[in-house]
């Protein structure tokens, strides 16, 4: 009797020992848990992020700008600098140009005005002449009327009066004939001297147009030289 109720009291003893070493049942987790704690303090202490969201200093919203590089601004004033000089290089190149083709353009008026002067020469020579043809046609005319044919007669000795005046007729027909074909030639000369002259004019008339326009063009190139743009400074 001794013996069982020692074994039950041993038995006891164990399962107590046991179940003090075993570790507590794993609590589950709340699927919502409360927000009231962080939300409301009860103890009035500031939580350690809002303390040290009230210690951080505000920042500054504006911004300083930075200071010049003294480097850039020299590499500005060279490129100013170089930017000037081509383009004095390049208004230049241009003055020369527009002089040397003033200098071929007046040679060639020259050329234009000489050759305009030798044709009106000829001209004039040709109408001189084309007078003296038309004076020489209108004395034929008149010598082969019958009375001036009559009166002519009488300075040659014929028999046969008629016949003679036929054929003073005749020679001055000729002679008329040549004459005419002459003051054809002189005409049709002096319409294509006109011509020539007219074409002269017109061309010389260009010339001193471009002329003109390259003094214009040198002159506002003269103007830029002395008041050159500012380069504009980014």
């Amino acid at each position: 009797m001794n013996v069982r109720s020692a074994a039950l009291f041993l038995l006891v003893l164990s399962s107590a020992w046991g179940n003090a070493q075993s570790p507590p049942p794993a609590r589950k987790p709340v699927r919502n848990p409360p927000q009231y704690p962080h939300i409301i303090d009860l103890s009035g202490a500031e939580s350690p992020a809002q303390d040290q969201g009230n210690r951080e200093p505000p920042k500054s919203t504006t911004r300083s700008d930075p200071a010049p590089d003294p480097q850039m601004e020299g590499m500005l004033r060279a490129l100013e600098s170089l930017t000037t000089e081509m383009r004095s290089l390049v208004n230049e190149i241009r003055v020369m140009n527009l002089r040397q083709q003033t200098q071929v353009e007046m040679t060639r008026l020259a050329s234009l005005a000489t050759r305009a002067d030798g044709l009106s020469q000829d001209l004039r020579t040709v109408r001189d002449r084309l007078a003296v043809v038309r004076v020489d046609e209108q004395n034929l005319l008149q010598l082969m009327t019958r009375e001036s044919l009559l009166s002519q007669s009488f300075n040659i000795g014929t028999l046969d009066r008629e016949k003679t005046m036929e054929q003073i007729r005749l020679n001055h027909e000729f002679r008329l004939r040549q004459v005419q074909a002459e003051r054809d030639q002189l005409q049709r000369t002096e319409q294509d001297l006109l011509g020539q002259i007219e074409s002269y004019k017109a061309r010389q008339e260009e010339v001193e147009k471009r002329l003109q326009q390259s003094e214009e063009q040198l002159r506002r190139l003269g103007d830029a030289k002395e008041n050159p743009m500012p380069t504009p400074t980014p």
